[in-house]
C-alpha cells in the first residue's frame, strides 16, 4: 500500500468524522425524543468532583491521542499508530459507559462507518499492506 492510498483512506475517515458532527446537530429528532434525553449537565453535577476530574482528563486524553495519532498517521510518524489504537480502545471502554443518549438513525449509521473505518484503519496499520509504511517491514 502506498503513502498515497494510505492517506486517501485517512481522509475518508476524516469526511466520516465529520459528517457525524454535522448529522448530530442538524438532524432534528421528533419534540418526545428530544425531551427524553437526559441532560448530562445535571447528572455531571451529582458526581463527586474527583470523578469529575478523572472523566474530563480521561476524556481529554483519549481525544488527545486520537487527534495525535491521526495527524501523526499523515506524516508516518512511528508512534502515531499505537496512539490512534490507544485511543480508539479508550473510546471503546470509557465512551458508551459514561451517558445512554438519543441519536437518530442517520447518526448511529454515520457512527457505525466511524467504528468501521477505525477497525480497517488499525488492520491495515498493525497487521495489513500499510505496516511497512510505519514499521518497515
Amino acid at each position: 500500500m502506498t503513502q498515497q492510498q494510505f492517506n486517501v483512506l485517512l481522509c475518508v475517515y476524516a469526511l466520516v468524522v465529520t459528517l457525524g458532527f454535522v448529522v448530530g446537530k442538524f438532524v432534528l429528532l421528533p419534540d418526545h425524543v428530544v425531551s427524553a434525553k437526559p441532560n448530562r449537565m445535571d447528572i455531571l453535577r451529582g458526581k463527586s468532583k474527583f470523578y469529575l476530574a478523572v472523566f474530563t482528563l480521561a476524556n481529554t486524553l483519549v481525544i488527545g491521542c486520537g487527534v495525535v495519532g491521526f495527524i501523526g498517521m499523515f506524516f508516518l510518524w512511528q508512534f502515531a499508530p499505537w496512539l490512534f489504537a490507544g485511543s480508539i480502545t479508550g473510546k471503546i471502554f470509557l465512551f458508551p459507559t459514561t451517558f445512554w443518549n438519543v441519536r437518530s438513525g442517520l447518526d448511529h449509521m454515520v457512527n457505525e462507518i466511524e467504528l468501521l473505518l477505525d477497525g480497517i484503519i488499525l488492520t491495515l496499520v498493525f497487521f495489513g499492506p500499510a505496516r511497512n509504511l510505519f514499521f518497515g517491514t
